[in-house]
């Protein structure tokens, strides 16, 4: 289950906690309304006194009828003797007039849980709509009115490569359907009043709860060129379905390198950019060096991760020594190379609101 949880969260489209919406379940299927069957006009009884049809005329000759004209054999059977025959155009009811227009009634105000995580934002200025920034030498850091955290790298006080999000934060549970787990997100619904916008915090804690009264807390730490990370939830005893929840870094891809282009060019253009990780490869750990144009695949859980190249000179590190037992994976689409982008995360511990373990972001 937890391979199958984390390829989910951690797969590169994963939206962010703060957009993730229900997958909804099955609903079971309507029953077919019975096809409607076009009205028939019931068949004449015969009359005693009318001639017999060519079927019973047979056993009883039958006295001979006035010719008729065609336009009155075409005609259709009047219902009364002294109401007229009239054209079918005539008989169609003329349309009901229209009805006046009901009013317009305004759209219903959005459900409060839709948004309730929105953070007060900056007005104004460079740093207009978001909620924190944290100015650095090495980086910028900025998190939006929905709490996703983004790091850009910068060099000479001008941005370099290509920015990406630390510390985002997913909710699931698994709902048994048939002989299988369906995997549905479990929303957020409230967030404690955080007062803000904020600049150059040196801590934030954010508090909150998802649905089915699942508390959980969020800390961003601060300090000179790294960035610290934590998270913990807790389900409520009398919980259905526990919870299961996801925390990613997400590098999108680092170049645009059309797919005519050769090998030999990529490798050109990809020259220095290289992911470097120690993993732990059964009781071992190894440590290994993915060029930015070979395919990658991850050997095992990685402790530690220097990113080189993409940024020009500054390198990014992920730190996971202060994580104790809490495992940190690698994640990449089948057949990908690192420059078309992966992503690092962990499951923090259901009932641990106040944790003391940190994932270290640093830029050197």
């Amino acid at each position: 289950m937890r391979n199958v949880i984390l390829g989910l969260l951690l797969a590169m489209t994963m939206p962010p906690f703060w957009t993730v919406l229900r997958a909804e379940e099955a609903a079971p299927a309507a029953p077919e309304k019975p096809t409607p069957v076009a009205a028939t006009t019931p068949a004449a009884e015969p009359d005693p006194a009318a001639p017999a049809t060519p079927a019973t005329a047979a056993a009883e000759p039958a006295p001979e009828k006035p010719a008729t004209t065609p336009a009155e054999a075409t005609t259709p059977p009047v219902t009364t003797p002294t109401e007229p025959a009239t054209p079918p155009a005539e008989t169609t009811p003329s349309p009901a007039p229209p009805k006046p227009p009901e009013p317009v009634k305004p759209p219903p105000p959005p459900p409060v849980v839709t948004k309730p995580f929105q953070l007060p934002v900056f007005e104004d200025g460079p740093w207009k709509g978001n909620f924190l920034v944290y100015e650095h030498t090495n980086f910028d850091a900025w998190m939006d009115t929905y709490g996703s955290l983004v790091v850009q790298p910068k060099y000479a006080g001008k941005p370099v490569g290509k920015p990406f999000t630390f510390g985002d934060f997913g909710m699931y549970y698994a709902k048994p359907e048939g002989d299988r787990n369906i995997l549905i997100t479990r929303r957020m619904v409230s967030v404690e009043k955080l007062t803000g916008p904020l600049m150059q915090p040196s801590k934030l804690v954010m508090k909150g709860k998802f649905e089915d009264d699942v508390a959980f807390t969020r800390i961003f730490e601060f300090q000179s060129n790294r960035i610290q990370f934590s998270v913990g939830f807790r389900d409520p005893k009398d919980i259905v379905y526990p919870s299961y929840a996801g925390v990613g870094i997400q590098f999108p891809a680092s170049h645009t390198i059309p797919n005519a282009m050769q090998q030999a060019q990529r490798e050109e253009i990809l020259k220095g950019c290289v992911l470097e990780t120690r993993e732990r490869v059964g009781k071992m750990t190894k440590r290994f060096v993915h060029p930015y144009a070979k395919m990658l695949q991850f050997a095992g859980p990685v402790e530690d991760v220097m990113i080189v190249g993409p940024w020009g000179p500054r390198k990014v590190k992920i730190d996971t020594r202060n994580m104790r037992d809490l495992v940190v994976y690698g994640s990449v689409y089948q057949d990908f190379c690192p420059w078309e982008g992966y992503a690092f995360g962990y499951h923090p511990v259901n009932g641990d609101l106040s944790p003391v373990y940190r994932l270290v972001l640093i830029i050197e």
